[in-house]
């Protein structure tokens, strides 16, 4: 078994043997070596969640290896999202090349839009499994403190929901019908070892004093109800005159088909459904932590401060990309220079800078809620990044949520007072016209005319 690193190598492999419009290759095979590519990298990943889950057993509960464990998930599972969204926007680049007919029908080839849904539900997979460690480290922290904060367990909860939600949403969007039963026993297998934890907790809180027992007992009935809800034994029973009249009504249908009409691809192209990485990832940047051990007040998260060069580890050819993108960001060509970064993340999925470089450009593209979410990334990756915490204050700022922005905006002001400087933003930090406009208030400065967001040039 190929470890993570090695499996990704080899999809790139393939995924740059990819044809274009008027392309042919001789070792594309209509996708079939990048589709076995793929599905080693799921196994390895799955290789690893097993040996994570085998590992945490062995873990007291409460102990600070078990918090450790979860930290350590957290940040693979916020490096394994950056990789596959940066995967998911090339393909969707792709796509854009391949255009549509006359009639507005995508020209892209079938084995595009497979490869598509497969990456989308990686990434909807992602985001549930971070939801349900999430609450695992929450479990941990409950026994080793004795209680959680108020509304801590609630909000991870509803999170949980929300991305099991969004993984059977997406799998219906491109399958039509619900994940498969690996995915299900998956999802029961986390779950029943978080109330493992639970129960582990209860009879080792069996009377004693200072220590939350009804919020507990609460909090383990909610999740045993669930439990229970998705046990095999607990699904409704067929129904076989219901499935007869509906395999009737079936064949019916496929009688009343135009003869010679193309059956349509599992895989139809559409909106991808809406990613998990936000609502997580704004934890971090609520006034209480509220999500993900990366954002929890016991877990100490370093003051921003303005970014030092990149690492020894970043591969040459995405320091390069890098290095055209910021070129072609001072010029003011912000399309190319999203084109640039998004290569370059392709090859360094966790370098945080490049997150940050990609939503100035689409701030001034007029992509707010992108360039939101792109900062929200870098600061996961990186909580000390300054420059995204100052951006991310201008961006919230403008968007309504002025208290959320003026925190992150100070806080970056703390690690370096010349974000105050317009000058030295426009410079230095390569903020254009709409990030500067946006800031004024923030700075200190007048607030100009209301033009935030105003349409860019279109790149030459």
């Amino acid at each position: 078994m190929n470890d993570i690193s090695t499996a990704r190598e080899q999809l790139l492999q393939h995924e740059q043997a990819r044809p274009g419009p008027g392309q042919s290759s001789v070792v594309w095979e209509d996708g079939h070596w990048w589709s076995i590519a793929f599905h080693q990298l799921a196994a390895s990943e799955r290789t690893a969640d097993a040996a994570s889950a085998a590992w945490a057993d062995r873990l007291a509960p409460g102990s600070d290896a078990a918090l450790a464990l979860c930290v350590e998930r957290d940040s693979s599972a916020v490096q394994s999202l950056a990789w596959y969204n940066a995967l998911l926007a090339r393909l969707r680049a792709a796509e854009q090349r391949w255009g549509t007919d006359p009639q507005g029908r995508p020209l892209a080839p079938p084995s595009l839009y497979s490869h598509l849904a497969l990456i989308d539900e990686q990434i909807a997979a992602c985001g549930a499994r971070r939801a349900v460690n999430t609450l695992e480290y929450l479990e941990h922290q409950r026994r080793a403190h004795g209680r959680l904060p108020a509304g801590r367990w609630p909000e991870a909860w509803s999170n949980l929901n929300a991305a099991l939600r969004t993984q059977s949403a997406t799998h219906r969007h491109w399958r039509g019908h619900d994940p498969p039963e690996r995915a299900h026993a998956e999802r029961l297998a986390a779950l029943e070892r978080v109330a493992r934890i639970q129960a582990e907790t209860r009879a080792a809180w069996n009377g004693a004093s200072h220590v939350d027992l009804h919020g507990l007992e609460d909090n383990m009935r909610t999740l045993a109800r669930f439990i229970d809800s998705l046990r095999p034994g607990r699904r409704a029973p067929l129904n076989f005159p219901v499935l007869a009249l509906g395999a009737l009504v079936v064949v019916l249908l496929l009688m009343l088909v135009r003869p010679g009409e193309p059956a349509q691809s599992d895989a139809q192209p559409g909106a991808t459904p809406p990613s998990q990485a936000r609502d997580t990832l704004r934890g971090d940047a609520a006034t209480e932590p509220t999500e993900g051990p990366r954002g929890d007040a016991d877990l100490a998260v370093a003051a921003p401060q303005v970014p030092p060069d990149a690492p020894d580890s970043i591969p040459p050819e995405a320091r390069a990309w890098r290095d055209d993108g910021l070129a072609r960001l001072r010029q003011g060509r912000y399309e190319e220079a999203v084109r640039a970064f998004e290569e370059a993340l392709i090859l360094a999925p966790s370098w945080h800078a490049l997150y940050s470089d990609k939503a100035l450009c689409l701030y001034e593209l007029g992509q707010r809620e992108p360039a939101i979410r792109a900062w929200l990334l870098a600061l996961d990756l990186a909580p000390a990044h300054a420059d995204a915490a100052a951006a991310l204050g201008v961006a919230l700022h403008a968007a309504g949520e002025q208290a959320e922005g003026q925190r992150w905006f100070a806080q970056a002001l703390a690690a370096e007072p010349r974000y105050r400087d317009a000058d030295w933003l426009r410079e230095e930090r390569l903020w254009g016209a709409n990030l500067l406009a946006d800031s004024a208030f923030l700075r200190g400065e007048p607030a100009p005319a209301p033009t935030s967001l105003s349409a860019p040039k279109p790149s030459p």
